[in-house]
C-alpha cells in the first residue's frame, strides 16, 4: 500500500493549525512550554506528536469557525453563493473537473480564510492577553503593521478565491 501526501489538506488544515496552536501559547502554559522546547531544539517524540495532533485538531476547529463566520461575511460583501447541483456533477468527466476545482481553488480559499482567522487570533491574544506593546519600538510598530496588513490581505485573498470558486462551480453545474 502506497501512502501519498495530500498537500491540499496540509495547506487547508495543518498550516493554519500550527498558527492557531502557536497562538494558544498566550493562554496555555502547557502549550507555551511545549513550543519553547521546540524552539530550543529539545523536542522529543512525545511532545512533537502532541503538537502535530494538536495542530491538526486546531486547523479543523478553525476551519469550522471559518465556515460559520468568514463564509457568510464574504457572501455579505457581494460574492454570491454558488448554485451547486451535485447531480450535474455525476458524469465522470465533470466529477474530475470538480475535483480539480476543489484542489486548485477551494483548498487555497480554505488556507486564506483559516490563516486569516489564525493570524487574527494570534494578534488578539498577543496584544490583549500577552500584553505585547505595539508602540514599544520601531520593531514592534513594524510587526503590528505587517501583521495587520497581512490580516486584511488574507481576507481579500479569501474573498477573491471564494469568488473564483463560486464562478467555477456555477459554470460546472450548467
Amino acid at each position: 500500500m502506497q501512502m501519498t501526501i495530500n498537500f491540499g489538506l496540509i495547506i487547508a488544515y495543518f498550516l493554519p493549525g500550527i498558527l492557531v496552536t502557536y497562538s494558544m501559547r498566550y493562554v496555555s502554559l502547557r502549550i507555551d512550554h511545549l513550543l519553547s522546547a521546540v524552539e530550543e531544539g529539545q523536542v522529543f517524540v512525545g511532545p512533537a506528536t502532541i503538537l502535530i495532533v494538536g495542530a491538526l485538531a486546531a486547523g479543523l476547529i478553525i476551519s469550522s469557525v471559518r465556515v460559520v463566520l468568514v463564509d457568510p461575511l464574504i457572501h455579505l460583501t457581494g460574492v454570491p453563493k454558488p448554485r451547486t447541483d451535485y447531480r450535474k456533477l455525476a458524469p465522470p468527466e465533470k466529477w474530475a473537473v470538480y475535483s480539480q476545482v476543489v484542489e486548485n481553488i477551494y483548498r487555497f480559499y480554505q488556507f486564506y480564510g483559516n490563516i486569516f482567522l489564525g493570524l487574527l487570533m494570534l494578534t488578539i491574544l498577543r496584544y490583549v492577553i500577552g500584553s505585547a506593546k505595539i508602540f514599544a519600538s520601531v520593531q514592534s510598530i513594524s510587526l503590528f503593521a505587517i501583521t495587520a496588513g497581512a490580516v486584511v490581505t488574507l481576507f481579500f485573498a479569501a474573498r477573491q478565491s471564494m469568488k473564483q470558486l463560486c464562478g467555477a462551480l456555477d459554470d460546472l453545474c450548467q
